[in-house]
């Protein structure tokens, strides 16, 4: 039996200074309370961003009945709800085309003037958009029609 050394009482194996299990314990808790804040706070957002595109859509839809009802023609009331919709989707996307290319070619403009010109632009060519798509759609209805009542016959 070797009796050369001397053992350490604060080196035993039971015990724990240490404060590690639960520094971990805390740490995971504090983590998962980050992810589940996250969580709600996107759940938040995404439900505030579909009331307000439901809110735009109701929007959209009671315009055009209301100009169908005034005009007393379902034909102005669906160009105009066409005409809605892709002038606004169309100056969205022609904001953000021109941020684009201020981005790409630095153009000696400021950010303001870059989102006139862009929701400007969009809006012309979403109402151009809108009016064509009505026209084309009526001529395909009307073409549908006539072939239907060929072959009813």
């Amino acid at each position: 039996m070797d009796t050369s050394h001397t053992v350490d009482i604060n080196t035993s194996l039971y015990q724990d200074d240490e404060f590690n299990v639960f520094l971990f314990t805390l740490f995971s808790l504090f983590i998962c309370g980050l992810f589940g804040a996250a969580v709600i706070g996107a759940l938040v957002a995404a439900l505030l961003i579909l009331f307000l595109f439901f809110l735009t859509a109701f929007g959209f839809f009671s315009i055009a009945i209301a100009i169908g009802i005034y005009k007393r023609s379902f034909n102005s009331g669906f160009t105009s709800l066409l005409m809605l919709v892709f002038g606004t989707g169309c100056s969205i996307i022609g904001c953000v085309g021109f941020l684009f290319i201020d981005l790409l070619f630095h153009l000696p403009a400021n950010r303001t003037t870059t989102l006139l010109i862009g929701l400007t632009s969009g809006a012309i060519a979403g109402i151009m958009l809108g009016k064509i798509s009505a026209k084309l759609i009526q001529l395909l209805f009307s073409n549908m029609v006539q072939k239907l009542k060929g072959i009813a016959r």
